[in-house]
């Protein structure tokens, strides 16, 4: 089997077709004029020199000029590209070792920023902890306020009968109509106050006494209970001072 002929390629056509393209990419020359002399390749330099009307042979020498200017236009581009490549090259290690710099500052800095937040999240859990221990005390104050304030009723209570029941049934001051009823809130707060039993049996009768009529004996008995009555005043005190 015979293979099929290869189409020889026309050297003036692939040449036209070069030169086409140069002048086309040329930046020296108006798009009018690169589009005149591309219409007009097949013949100027497409013919022979000795066909060439005098016309198309200025064309030709137009063509010469055009791509003799771009070739000097892409000379000088590339000196200047070498130039400018020449210039920069020997700061290419400085610009790496800015580069290196900058890297390592943005490490130190990533760290310190994470230690910052380290050291945020630690005062945090701190204040947390604050606040938390804060509303304790708050709460245990508020108790303690409120214990106070019971003993501080407890004291009153005490005072007062001591004072408005205790003291004139003592000195005799007492009207005989509420003498009765004195005698009987001293002997409660007794009661109240764990003051001892025995006392509170022997005082009952002696607190509704009359003054005249009461012997030694009573007179010991009301000492003792004006004790008791000291006595747990006192240790209202205590607690008192104690912040309970």
């Amino acid at each position: 089997m015979k293979r099929p002929a290869s189409r020889r390629v026309d050297p003036v056509q692939s040449r036209c077709k070069t030169i086409k393209a140069a002048v086309k990419g040329a930046e020296g020359c108006s798009d009018s004029v690169k589009d005149m002399l591309c219409s007009t390749l097949t013949v100027t330099v497409g013919a022979l020199k000795a066909d060439r009307h005098a016309l198309n042979e200025r064309f030709v020498a137009m063509i010469g000029e055009v791509l003799a200017a771009e070739k000097a236009r892409l000379t000088k581009d590339v000196a200047d590209k070498e130039a400018a490549f020449a210039e920069l090259s020997p700061s290419r290690a400085t610009r790496e070792n800015a580069v290196e710099a900058a890297k390592a500052d943005a490490a130190a800095k990533g760290d310190v920023a994470n230690a910052a937040k380290q050291a945020v999240a630690e005062i945090a859990a701190k204040v947390k902890e604050a606040s938390a221990a804060l509303k304790e005390a708050e709460k245990a104050q508020k108790t303690g306020d409120a214990d106070l304030v019971v003993v501080e009723g407890k004291k009153a209570s005490l005072e007062d009968t001591l004072k408005d029941c205790v003291g004139p049934i003592v000195d005799g001051s007492v009207p005989a109509e509420e003498k009765t009823k004195k005698a009987k809130a001293v002997l409660e707060m007794g009661k109240t106050y764990d003051f001892d039993s025995s006392l509170l049996t022997t005082a009952e009768p002696v607190l509704t006494k009359e003054m005249a009529e009461r012997g030694a004996f009573d007179a010991t008995c009301l000492e003792q209970l004006q004790a008791a009555f000291a006595g747990a005043i006192a240790a209202q005190d205590a607690l008192l001072a104690e912040g309970c």
